[in-house]
């Protein structure tokens, strides 16, 4: 009996305490963590969606245009709108575009986005697209074809390795403090002014806010801050001096191929750069680099083999090679040696000075070098 009576005297305390330390955890929720849960079940409520600001053209120093914004047509699918109609939708979808609906299926099936927020599966679609959508929208369901700005390049490949281009954001760049508060899907400057004057040029998004349930679904819309478009950035470049320079690089290299080297055989003259300083600012008033590429091609997406020519075949287009090469300075070097020249008194400036193609060393007799 003793035995068993202290069995019931320590169960009844592991009770107690069981229920002391229920009771001052369930106090601890309710009362000292209550408002920390109420704002976490708020924030879980609120969904918010980041709207792209309108991006700052590039000028030259005349304010002419290198790079500016146009419109494309985007088309966009809500997947909450489908509903039971969402194959019947995407096969009517793949007729219009053109593609196939297991590939619009497949662009649905993404993370990047919200349950709620309208998925882009094709862009630069022909206007065609939008009048179909909208005079038969029992038939597209949750489909919009909204306005969307892209990059445009009114002077081709003019300038191309200087003002750069624009890609979306990767893995590396999302984790550099330099694109805090960038999204997955953002663009970015990759090359160039593009991506070394960035943070102008990008503006500040705006943002939307969604009420919405414990299924997604937007119970309420709130007030939207509207976006601050990028500054425009006005170069030192010249259009005119650019255009000339890069045609008179690409003859040059022309006219190099039908020279030989020593061994009689012509010359490779795959490449080359040219660069023009206006001498009383530093800036740069022309740079060319040849092979050159067309940044447009990267507004609408790289094919494979595009992806390959540029950035890894042995011509490699997408290499600046006014600031990426080191090239001998050749006849350009020759002013430093006149100048040092007239400061040591071994030259005048109105001086002339015979340059023979041969060159024979003090002491050497033998013959000329």
């Amino acid at each position: 009996m003793e035995r068993a009576g202290s069995r019931l005297k320590i169960l009844a305390f592991v009770v107690a305490f069981m229920f002391v330390a229920l009771s001052t955890r369930l106090w601890f929720l309710q009362v000292l963590a209550g408002p920390q849960h109420e704002r976490d079940a708020r924030d879980n409520a609120l969904r918010t969606v980041t709207t792209e600001a309108l991006r700052g053209d590039i000028l030259d120093r005349d304010g002419r245009r290198l790079v500016r914004n146009r419109i494309s047509l985007e088309v966009r699918i809500n997947r909450e709108d489908l509903g039971d109609e969402a194959e019947a939708t995407l096969a009517h979808l793949s007729e219009i575009l053109g593609v196939p609906a297991q590939e619009l299926g497949e662009e649905l099936d993404t993370k990047l986005y919200y349950s709620y927020q309208p998925v882009p599966v094709a862009e630069f679609v022909p206007e065609q697209v939008y009048f179909k959508v909208r005079e038969e929208p029992e038939k597209f369901q949750g489909v919009e074809v909204v306005e969307q700005s892209v990059r445009s390049y009114p002077h081709d490949s003019l300038g191309a390795h200087l003002v750069g281009w624009v890609g979306q954001i990767n893995a590396e760049e999302l984790s550099d403090r330099r694109f805090a508060g960038y999204g997955p899907s953002d663009l970015v400057g990759k090359a160039g002014v593009e991506a070394t004057y960035e943070r102008w040029l990008r503006g500040e998004p705006g943002e939307e806010r969604f009420l919405v349930n414990s299924d997604g679904e937007v119970l309420r819309e709130f007030d939207p801050t509207p976006p601050e478009p990028g500054h425009d950035l006005r170069l030192s470049l010249d259009l005119d001096i650019q255009q000339i320079v890069e045609e008179e690089l690409a003859a040059g290299i022309q006219e190099a191929r039908t020279a030989e080297d020593s061994s009689g055989r012509s010359l490779i003259a795959n490449a080359g750069a040219a660069v023009v300083i206006d001498p009383r600012t530093g800036g740069i008033v022309a740079m060319a680099s040849w092979p050159t590429f067309q940044p447009s091609g990267f507004v609408r997406g790289l094919t494979e083999a595009q992806r390959f020519r540029l950035f890894e075949s042995k011509t490699a287009p997408m290499l600046n090679r006014a600031t990426q090469i080191t090239y001998g300075p050749g006849s350009t070097f020759k002013p430093f040696v006149a100048l040092a020249a007239v400061k040591e008194g071994l030259a005048t400036l109105g001086g002339y000075y015979d340059c023979p193609a041969e060159y024979v060393h003090p002491g050497d007799e033998s013959g000329t070098v």
